[in-house]
């Protein structure tokens, strides 16, 4: 009788816990809280090296590339990269590039630029790219962005770019280059090839 009593409990316990033990196996725990997948900046066409989220291991991937703030990639061929905002960027054999941030309310992107040739076609006022001289090219055009060691060149194709050497702001115009070593701006003309 006694038994049959614990049984009936037992019967009864487990009724009780199987709906929080199904609650529970559907939000397990171990796996924290629910976030969103990061979202995608940019796409790199081609194949290219890619170091993730600020990470020390580089990756060969084929192509298309998907990538997100904090992650930097180095190609050894020409190819496209496609960002979210709607600017293009044709990154040089040799070229290394990070996207450094994105704000999704402006549209603002933030890219560093650590070695090669970038070509950039933007509508984007908001689209930075900064280098190892700290240079930033911001700004509405088609312009060229050059990286060798501690010098950068900025090269306007079309529209009007700003140049950032230290607290100076460089107002390039169309068919104006402009070289700045180590934080020192020197404006130089670029000519443009006949057509």
């Amino acid at each position: 009788r006694m038994f049959l009593r614990f049984l009936a409990h037992l019967l009864i316990l487990a009724l009780l816990l199987l709906p929080a033990l199904a609650v529970y196996r559907a939000f397990p725990a171990a796996a924290g809280p629910v976030t969103s997948p990061p979202a995608i900046l940019g796409e790199l066409v081609g194949p290219g090296e890619v170091r993730r989220d600020g990470g020390s291991t580089w990756s060969q991937e084929a192509g298309p590339i998907s990538l997100h703030a904090g992650d930097t990639v180095r190609v050894r061929e020409a190819v496209s990269l496609r960002l979210a905002e709607g600017s293009v960027v044709h990154l040089s054999a040799g070229t290394t590039l990070e996207i450094v941030a994105f704000g999704e309310a402006d549209r603002r992107l933030q890219l560093r630029q650590l070695s090669g040739e970038l070509q950039v076609q933007t509508a984007n006022p908001f689209l930075g790219i900064e280098t190892p001289a700290a240079v930033a090219a911001l700004r509405v055009g088609s312009y060229r962005l050059t990286v060798q060691g501690t010098e950068s060149t900025i090269a306007v194709e079309r529209g009007t770019v700003v140049g950032k050497a230290g607290d100076s702001e460089i107002p390039i115009g169309e068919g104006e280059e402009v070289r700045i070593v180590a934080g020192q701006a020197q404006a130089v003309r670029w000519q443009r090839p006949p057509a």
